[in-house]
């Protein structure tokens, strides 16, 4: 579920990282969170960005396309247990992503993490279960053969689940490993989400499952069905997802349907600096829609 859109996702090292070329002195590694607080049965978006400064030279960067732009997470539990955050979707093989990062350039990706799934001992079987209420800390790592780039460590407070939660469809292990990318999750499991999705839409986590909805139907190229849930998330103001990035999405998916009007108008309200990508990487989508249109239309 990913193509240059990065839901993160599998449970392996950065293995095969390939080393990139230009000035890496310059690039830092941004991690940040929407909230700052979470009760025990959600899920936590975090956006992660490489960004090179306004003095720094290009950069030429190959990126492992298993791990939100090439970056391993991890985390810290209040009782100071620490762990690589844990994925649970072995994408499909894929080439390494080059992006060349200009001076003064940002590119960022979008990530789900769940503390209800975390590995205490290296290897262990992932179980799942309500994490530790309190401050957890969160970071990232961008590796390559001769460098090392850490996040400043982010902290999220996870709050105790309010009675009568847990019994709560989106409390459930289906919903956490769905949100990480578990294949195995049935479809039947899955048509149990999006009927939470219709019905119920107070929830404080219905934008991140709207989204993830909208995903997993584009990866499996249901591209009526996946722009429905994004324009659902639009009429409603999200919280937990950027604006920008299902305006992103939405703009993605609509050439599909040959929709380019409606798509370029879309993408000309996204903040670049709120949605996947690059400023650059949307400027040449744009050019790829207004050619398909062009096309479309001789």
């Amino acid at each position: 579920m990913f193509q240059m859109c990065f839901w993160v996702m599998v449970a392996l090292a950065v293995q095969g990282f390939q080393e990139p070329s230009g000035d890496l002195d310059k690039i830092t590694l941004e991690l940040r969170c929407p909230k700052g607080e979470f009760t025990q049965d959600q899920v936590v978006p975090l956006v992660i960005a490489l960004k090179n400064a306004p003095d720094g030279k290009v950069a030429q960067l190959t990126l492992n396309p298993a791990l939100p732009l090439g970056v391993e997470l991890y985390w810290e539990s209040p009782r100071t247990i620490k762990s690589r955050i844990v994925f649970l979707h072995e994408r499909r093989r894929a080439a390494p992503i080059a992006v060349e990062l200009q001076p003064g350039a940002k590119i960022q990706a979008l990530a789900f993490c769940s503390p209800c799934i975390f590995k205490e001992v290296p290897h262990a079987i992932s179980e799942f279960k309500l994490p530790d209420i309190g401050e957890w800390k969160f970071w990232g790592v961008y590796a390559s053969k001769n460098s090392i780039i850490k996040s400043e460590v982010i902290k999220v407070r996870i709050t105790i689940l309010p009675s009568g939660g847990g019994s709560h469809p989106l409390a459930s292990e289906s919903w956490h490993r769905f949100a990480l990318g578990d294949q195995r999750v049935t479809k039947e499991k899955i048509n149990e989400l999006k009927d939470v999705f219709r019905t119920d839409r107070t929830g404080a986590q219905w934008d991140v499952l709207g989204y993830l909805l909208g995903l997993n139907e584009e990866e499996n190229e249901r591209y009526e069905e996946a722009s429905v849930y994004y324009r659902e998330l639009l009429a409603r103001e999200p919280t937990n997802v950027a604006k920008s990035q299902v305006l992103l999405k939405l703009g993605k998916v609509l050439p599909r349907l040959g929709r380019y009007d409606e798509a370029l108008i879309l993408l000309d309200q996204v903040k670049p600096q709120e949605a996947e990508g690059s400023a650059e990487e949307l400027k040449k989508l744009r050019n790829t829609i207004e050619e398909l249109k062009r096309k479309s239309n001789k």
